[in-house]
């Protein structure tokens, strides 16, 4: 099974993940189905759209759980 995190820019975005997105992602084979959001979107002096990759890149790094690795064969 496979978990899938979003990463979203605003609180609207956020919803349509949680709420809609991930019902209909999970009915079709994923284990579950997140929105987190990234940097500081809740605060409302920072709502400006898109950030530089260096910010978002070092929100990710923290927030990703780490990989998992699987052998076939």
């Amino acid at each position: 099974m496979t978990r899938l995190l979003i990463h979203v820019e605003d609180e609207t975005e956020e919803t349509f993940v949680n709420e809609l997105l991930a019902v209909h992602l999970i009915s079709h084979g994923f284990e579950s189905v997140s929105a987190r959001l990234m940097g500081n979107a809740r605060l409302r002096s920072h709502r400006d759209g898109v950030r530089a990759w260096n910010a978002v890149k070092s929100d990710w790094t923290v927030s990703a759980p780490p990989a998992r690795t699987s052998m076939h064969g």
